[in-house]
């Protein structure tokens, strides 16, 4: 409680984002609690430099620990008349043997039905705006589009629309490393975060778990690697998180068994590096595509370190509005 109350005393002034965080659960829990440690994981970078866009767009949660809410939600309960009102239960989606290709099956059923074509692997050399419609130049063929909406990593967007100017957003790149697993795991959770000051990796996703099997599952270790120009090759990067990760979890009480290694893969756009200097520069790249007409959304196209479910509820808003302007134009 005292740590608290001087952290609020210290850090009550200061808009900054660590600052922010040390004022909601104080310097102590903070640093003990392995959140501080986490985000050095996630972004490899000084902590003071992270923008407080991100405390906004992803720590809100913080906010549930605040003694004035803990106690209104502990005691309120108390003097609040009953409702009888229940709240749905989520809906829960199982996934089978198929995978998740039998969701984006569904998806894509969808949106061909409403007459709507999906090209894919499609490789775009070159964007060009002409007076009434746009050109995009695919490799080998070139096609026509009244409007673009782009969900494209913003440096990329940069390149087809811009080419000889050069961009230098920075991303974080995001490693896979995919497990199968024989022997007991200690816990139940489906999500496992590395909040402990060992080990690289920051996730563990339990993606399937055998029926038949029970001392069988499956799971994929995520971690991010540190910005460089000039890095090792991805196969000798893996093959470092590999033996990092196996080093760590061997000596923790959660997983007793064997591990088998079945791959791994680097996502060259895993994460936004969350900066000060990199959201400003995010935005006036922003402001240049769309001065250009292209509309941008989502986590890569906006440079937005938003949860899936925001990024959908986005889409959905971003819809339902450029519905109304079509509408508008008749």
């Amino acid at each position: 409680m005292a740590s608290l109350l001087i952290s609020k005393i210290n850090h009550r002034n200061d808009p900054k984002f660590e600052s922010r965080i040390k004022y909601t659960i104080s310097d102590v829990v903070y640093k003990n609690s392995g959140l501080e440690s986490y985000l050095n994981k996630l972004f490899h970078t000084d902590n003071r430099n992270i923008d407080i866009d991100f405390y906004n767009k992803r720590m809100l949660f913080l906010e549930n620990y605040k003694i004035k809410k803990y106690i209104k939600q502990k005691w309120a309960p108390i003097f609040r008349k009953k409702n009888n009102n229940t709240v749905p239960n989520k809906k829960l989606l199982r996934i089978s043997n198929q995978g998740f290709d039998q969701i984006f099956k569904k998806i894509e059923n969808h949106l061909t039905s409403k007459n709507i074509n999906i090209l894919y692997n499609s490789d775009i050399r070159q964007i060009d705006r002409n007076k009434n419609n746009y050109s995009i130049h695919f490799n080998g063929n070139t096609r026509s589009y009244d409007y673009i909406i782009s969900t494209i990593p913003l440096t990329e967007l940069n390149n087809c629309c811009f080419p000889n100017q050069n961009c230098d957003l920075t991303y974080l790149k995001l490693y896979s490393l995919f497990y199968e697993f024989h022997g007991t795991m200690n816990s139940n959770a489906s999500i496992i975060m590395n909040y402990s000051p060992e080990g690289d990796w920051k996730r563990i996703t339990i993606f399937k778990q055998s029926n038949s099997e029970s001392s069988k599952l499956y799971f994929t270790v995520e971690g991010t690697l540190a910005p460089h120009k000039n890095g090792p090759e991805n196969e000798l990067v893996l093959e470092q998180q590999k033996q990092n990760f196996e080093q760590h979890i061997s000596k923790s009480f959660l997983f007793k068994g064997i591990f088998k290694y079945k791959g791994g893969t680097i996502t060259d756009y895993g994460y936004p590096l969350y900066t000060t200097t990199e959201i400003n520069k995010a935005q006036n790249l922003i402001n240049k595509v769309e001065n250009f007409g292209i509309y941008t959304l989502g986590r890569q196209g906006r440079f937005n370190y938003l949860s899936s479910a925001r990024v959908a509820q986005e889409a959905t808003s971003f819809v339902n509005e450029f519905s109304k302007l079509l509408a508008e134009k008749g």
